[in-house]
């Protein structure tokens, strides 16, 4: 009996030590932590940059006394790269946060004028460091983010001018060899816009890509100022120049995001059931931000799910960024590559309206042989424009917009391209219906510049196009551009322009991401020969180029 207690002791005793062993397993791994962009965080990048600009000369040819305005294209283009340090900080989806960078260039351009008495001015132009500081404002999709930034650059310029007059005559007398040499260095500051895209391979390593354009503005050198010929030259050598630089570079590049200040948030234990939390948000800006998407679907539900035509506004509220370009041939003999063409961000900030946030247009009006004076610089730009939906039906309900915009055009431009001082308020009524896989857009809008009426004058802008839905990816369209001048110089006139083109998209990158290209070729087709002065129509066909990424 007491042995068989002994047994049942033993056995007892070995139960509960197994149990016990049991309790004493290994722990669960740590938790995984959840992905955030909130952090500091240090990088690279590099890529490639290209300028545009003129050199513009005011001055006297020591050798023959003639004064002389002249210019010298300015195309310096090369390598760039270096390093940046930032933080960001993530509100639910938006991430916004700030970012230096220090790069260094190979960029570099030489050109020269030649004057009838045989004198070179050679023009040697490079810079060698930039940087800037820009803040950064995005949306996450978990890993991936789609960023725009802007700020204030600084860049160092440096210019080399040598005179050459070997060789140089005035009439048949040959003039004594001479050569003049001047260096000149300038820390310049601007201003700097751009966008990309960036994906987190890691939580703490990303990789990006981005594009940025920066306006350096105008440089004023004075070259040789008071330096004295040889004896047997009577005038002084001495010019003025003038050049307007603008840079735009593209650069892929890595970050290392640190937790110093950081607190990452862990994913819970899935094995361990946790209580229910009040989740309820009570600040009501990140109330604002964390229901953003929301609202955007509901005011895309509501409406129909067309393109966006290429050169008619959409009566639709759409959320993309959006780059156009135009290479617009003009019948004097010149053309104008319009870089942006005034398009930018598109956000949906409530359920009914659309807030349009536009880069002024860069243009460069080449000469091509004509008389015409070639420029560079930026147009006025369209910065603002709100979209206010009035009624819509998706096409279960009806498939119809319509709409009113009223946007604002700021004298932004250089001599060439501006409308300054005056601003231009348009106000516009848009809409559009659709019957199965066909649909028609339209606007009609009226300016109304804030000054010099009498030379630029209201203009009544009416847009239309016709577009087709097929196979998912294709969306061809047909559309007319008119505009008639009521008052001013061209008051009376009228200028209608038709085009073809063709959408493709929308290409699912992830979840709302999408993208979307296309490209339209445009005719003049009314007046049917050019009136010079002013040129009407404003230019004579164009091509257009469209890209959008919608989010």
């Amino acid at each position: 009996m007491r042995h068989q207690f002994l047994l049942a002791s033993v056995s007892a005793i070995a139960l509960t030590g197994s149990a016990f062993a049991a309790d004493l397993a290994p722990p669960p791994p740590p938790p995984v932590p959840i992905f955030t962009w909130t952090g500091a965080y240090i990088g690279g990048q590099i890529g490639y940059a290209w300028a545009s600009g003129a050199n513009r000369f005011n001055g006297v040819d020591p050798y023959s006394g003639v004064a002389f305005v002249s210019s010298v294209g300015q195309t310096p283009s090369g390598a760039i790269g270096g390093a940046n340090l930032g933080y960001n900080y993530q509100i639910n989806q938006w991430v916004i946060g700030v970012e230096g960078s220090v790069d260094g260039t190979s960029l570099s351009n030489t050109g020269g004028l030649a004057f009838p008495d045989g004198t070179i001015l050679a023009v040697h132009s490079s810079t060698d460091v930039q940087g800037s500081i820009r803040g950064r404002v995005g949306i996450a999709w978990d890993r991936a983010l789609i960023f725009a930034t802007g700020g204030v650059a600084f860049g160092g310029f440096n210019t080399r001018y040598n005179y050459d007059g070997f060789g140089a005559a005035v009439g048949a007398a040959h003039l004594a060899p001479f050569f003049a040499s001047s260096n000149l260095s300038d820390t310049h500051v601007g201003w700097t816009v751009g966008g990309g895209v960036q994906y987190a391979i890691t939580n703490d390593w990303s990789v990006r890509a981005d594009y940025r354009y920066t306006d350096w503005g105008s440089i004023n050198e004075v070259l040789f100022g008071g330096t004295k010929f040889p004896t047997h030259f009577s005038n002084f050598f001495g010019y003025d120049g003038n050049r307007r630089v603008q840079q735009n570079q593209v650069q892929v590049g890595f970050d290392y995001k640190f937790d110093l200040w950081n607190v990452r948030p862990v994913a819970a234990d899935p094995a361990v059931p946790q209580p229910a939390q009040d989740v309820t948000v009570t600040d009501p800006i990140s109330d604002y931000f964390l229901h953003w998407m929301d609202r955007a679907n509901e005011a895309q539900a509501t409406q129909p799910h067309w393109m966006t035509p290429i050169t008619t506004v959409t009566p639709r509220l759409e959320q993309e960024f959006r780059y156009d370009q135009y290479q617009e041939f003009l019948q004097n003999g010149s053309e104008i590559n319009n870089y942006f063409a005034g398009k930018g961000l598109e956000l949906i900030p409530t359920v009914s309206n659309e807030i349009l946030i536009n880069v002024p247009p860069d243009q460069a009006r080449l000469s091509e042989g004509s008389k015409v004076t070639p420029a560079t610089g930026f147009g006025d730009g369209n910065f603002v424009t709100i979209k206010q939906r009035i009624l819509s039906a998706n096409e279960e309900n009806g498939n119809y917009i319509l709409s009113a915009f009223l946007g604002a055009q700021a004298p932004t431009g250089i001599t060439a391209f501006t409308n300054r001082p005056a601003w231009i308020v348009t106000p516009t009524l848009a809409g559009g219906w659709g019957i199965g896989d066909f649909d028609v857009q339209g606007t009609i809008g009226y300016t109304l510049p804030t000054d010099e009426r009498n030379h630029i004058g209201n203009t009544l802008l009416t847009s239309v196009t016709a577009q087709f839905h097929f196979l998912e990816y294709f969306w061809p369209e047909f559309g007319f551009n008119d505009t008639q001048w009521t008052s001013g110089t061209r008051a009376g006139r009228n200028q209608l322009l038709a085009s073809v083109g063709i959408m493709f998209g929308r290409f699912q990158i992830q979840d709302r991401v999408k993208f979307n290209f296309g490209i339209a070729y445009q005719d003049a087709v009314v007046p049917d020969h050019a009136i010079t002065s002013p040129l009407t129509p404003l230019y004579n066909h164009a091509w257009i180029l469209s890209a959008r990424m919608t989010f």
